[in-house]
């Protein structure tokens, strides 16, 4: 991201979780001087605020196996105008979600409705320590829908670190054997890199 100016855009929605809280994801990573800790880094960084998501308590959730479609639908459409606007101004999009108790490496296409759409961002996407993830198998099933995901994995708990230079963020994704011993060890399961000015993660 050589030269980059980086736009901070967060994205509070825990519409379709079964348990509250996720949206408070953005805040958090806020609270721990991220946007401090990129501009050290040489960048312009300027915060654009949260996308608006409504509050799930003032409209009718839906259909049990498709909760908040609709809502959901629109929030991911005014993000996906936010982060268009921001990098055709020259600047690099930076968008800070809840999670999913699981690992994502996806591939963001401009429009998901064309296969051969380019690829305009990355998506990598952090698991929990403590919290149990989705169903492995029901996700994988759907995977073969959906090229654009390179990665995913819900069967360990785990955290993300991530190396930003000037070049290149180097993202891997590390798991703990087991959550309930203290003396558990930790190894990398995967690790993805994005290259400056390339977008698409690339598994090392």
């Amino acid at each position: 991201m050589r030269g980059s100016r980086i736009a901070i855009i967060g994205a509070p929605m825990d519409l379709g979780a079964g348990r509250r809280g996720v949206d408070m994801g953005p805040s958090a990573v806020r609270v721990a001087n991220l946007n401090e800790r990129v501009a050290s880094l040489g960048y312009k960084v300027e915060d654009l605020g949260n996308i608006h998501v409504v509050q799930a308590e003032s409209v009718e959730s839906g259909t049990p196996s498709a909760r908040y479609l609709h809502e959901i639908a629109a929030t991911c459409t005014r993000l996906a105008n936010m982060v268009k606007t921001a990098a055709d101004q020259g600047e690099f999009p930076i968008v800070l979600g809840g999670d999913i108790h699981s690992f994502w490496a996806n591939d963001l296409k401009r429009d998901f409705n064309d296969p051969k759409s380019v690829t305009v961002a990355t998506e990598l996407v952090c698991t929990s320590i403590a919290s149990r993830g989705p169903p492995y198998e029901l996700y994988a099933r759907c995977l073969p829908d959906n090229p654009h995901v390179r990665f995913f994995e819900s069967r360990y708990r785990g955290y993300a670190c991530a190396d930003l230079t000037q070049d290149d963020m180097t993202t891997r994704f590390r798991v703990v054997s087991d959550v309930t011993k203290p003396d558990a060890t930790i190894a990398t399961l995967k690790t993805f890199i994005v290259e400056h000015g390339i977008p698409g993660a690339n598994a090392s």
